[in-house]
C-alpha cells in the first residue's frame, strides 16, 4: 500500500484515486460543457450516422464505438465534415487523444 502525501487514504493502485478525482473535478469545473465544445444534437445525430456507416475502427477493426475529429476541432478542423472523422474503437481513440494532449504540451508521443 502506498500513502497519499495529499493525506488521501492509502491505495494500491499507480496514482492516488483521492487525488486523481480532485484532479478531474478542478479540470471539470473550467472545461466548457461538451455542447459549447460542438457535441451538440446536431453532432450526435452525425455521429449515429457515421459509425453505422463505418462500423469498424480504422485501426484495429474491431467494433468502432468511438469518432475521432481528424483535424481536431480546436484546430480548425471540420467539426461536421464527414472527410474530417474517423470510427474508432475506445482504446486506438483514447490513445490518440493523448498522444495529441502530448504533442500540444510539447511532450513525449508514443
Amino acid at each position: 500500500m502506498k500513502h497519499c502525501p495529499a493525506g488521501h487514504a492509502a491505495y494500491s493502485t499507480p496514482r492516488c484515486p483521492g487525488c486523481t478525482r480532485a484532479r478531474r473535478q478542478a479540470h471539470d469545473a473550467v472545461r466548457p460543457s461538451a455542447a459549447l465544445r460542438g457535441y451538440d444534437g446536431e453532432w450526435r445525430e452525425l455521429r449515429k450516422r457515421f459509425l453505422a456507416a463505418h462500423p469498424r475502427c480504422c485501426m484495429c477493426g474491431a467494433a468502432a464505438n468511438e469518432v475521432d475529429h481528424i483535424v481536431a476541432i480546436a484546430d480548425g478542423g471540420a467539426r461536421l465534415a464527414w472527410a474530417n472523422l474517423r470510427s474508432m474503437c475506445k482504446p486506438h481513440h483514447s490513445r490518440r487523444t493523448i498522444a495529441d494532449q502530448r504533442a500540444k504540451r510539447g511532450g513525449r508521443v508514443e
